[in-house]
């Protein structure tokens, strides 16, 4: 068994819920909403039910997307130790399950100073794409969509943004809370 440790700092608190990010060396840091402990409950207790180590090393796994209908059996194949993987991997995985809100790509975008441009942009290339910029629930740092618009926009320093410049964009946009 794997174990992951990690920090926690609670953002903010609503009626029923709390906002806590996770941070682990390893895998960065995460955004995840967690229910208010019950009366008699412990928040380390509730912090530990919600933390987020489990999604990480379930995302280490490589995903396929299945065809619709298809039927048969299969098995369980147990997660990769995150120590087996190498720099490269660990950053190829964090970029294949980084999200961020439309909200936070939109602030940010607009704290970069590129805000405009992207508009110009997705409304010079229409639909579908102008309807997901407004209307996306979530950005996925590895969409097409974002690798089309980010190589299609030049930086305020005159150059084409790199995929390092990409992963800065989420992570900064991810730091953005409500």
């Amino acid at each position: 068994m794997t174990t992951i440790a990690y920090t926690y700092q609670i953002i903010s608190v609503g009626d029923a819920s709390m906002e806590v990010v996770y941070t682990n060396p390893t895998y960065g840091s995460l955004n995840v909403g967690v229910r208010l402990p019950y009366e008699g409950e412990t928040l380390e207790d509730v912090i530990a039910e919600a933390s987020p180590a489990a999604w990480w090393l379930e995302q280490e796994r490589p995903k396929v997307r299945p065809t619709v209908g298809v039927s048969g059996s299969g098995q369980s194949v147990l997660a990769v130790d995150p120590q087996e993987l190498t720099p490269e991997q660990i950053l190829e995985l964090w970029r294949a399950s980084a999200v961020i809100s439309q909200l936070q790509a939109h602030q940010t975008l607009d704290d970069w100073g590129l805000y405009q441009q992207v508009v110009d942009l997705v409304t010079l290339i229409g639909n579908p794409v102008e309807r997901a910029f407004y209307q996306a629930v979530e950005w996925q740092r590895n969409s097409p969509t974002i690798e089309a618009l980010f190589s299609n926009i030049v930086m305020p320093s005159g150059d084409a943004p790199t995929p390092e410049d990409v992963d800065l964009f989420f992570t900064e946009a991810a730091r953005y809370t409500i």
